[in-house]
């Protein structure tokens, strides 16, 4: 098991303390001598029945694990991201694509969106990015939309693909719900 010096250096000195406090108490109290290796897995044995009856999550770092292993806690490491492929589909002859987005940092929050136009070989027509002040993150998503719309008719886009990864936004522009 290899872990980094400065994480090795706390360990040791951790250990230490613990055997000198430890041994101490015994030799003085109950006038027994205690081993370093026994303080030793007595610290491990002390570690590994709170670390385990804590319950809690470990990042992915290597060095974590080994000192969970190290302690013979059992590890909940959270999951790995996924990765999922995306692949761009450019827009039939004559049309553009929009691919919109906009978010909120909190509700309300920072909020801000943009979006990217495209022709039908992927070359860029405009793109756009702004910052809304602080409102939700449904405001930042329709918001982006109808700047979107806008600068297509402005530019005499007519035939339009706006894409956007809000479902709710959607529906909303399809008449399915109310804006509230």
């Amino acid at each position: 098991m290899t872990i980094r010096n400065d994480i090795r250096k706390k360990l040791c000195s951790a250990v230490a303390d613990y055997y000198d406090g430890y041994s101490w108490n015994q030799n003085r109290f109950f006038d027994k001598h205690i081993s370093k290796q026994y303080a030793l897995t007595m610290l491990k044995s002390n570690i590994a029945i709170s670390g385990n009856a804590a319950n809690l999550r470990a990042s992915n770092s290597l060095t974590e694990f080994k000192i969970l292993r190290f302690f013979n806690i059992s590890s909940y490491i959270a999951a790995p991201p996924s990765i999922k492929e995306i692949i761009c589909q450019h827009p039939s002859v004559g049309w553009v694509k929009i691919n919109s987005d906009g978010a909120a940092k909190g509700f309300p929050g920072h909020s801000g969106g943009g979006f990217i136009c495209r022709d039908d070989n992927g070359n860029v027509l405009h793109c756009m990015a702004t910052y809304f002040g602080i409102k939700d993150p449904l405001y930042a998503e329709i918001k982006t939309v109808v700047l979107a719309i806008e600068l297509a008719s402005k530019k005499g886009w007519n035939s339009v693909w706006l894409e956007l990864d809000s479902a709710i936004t959607v529906d909303l522009f399809n008449g399915k719900g109310v804006v509230p």
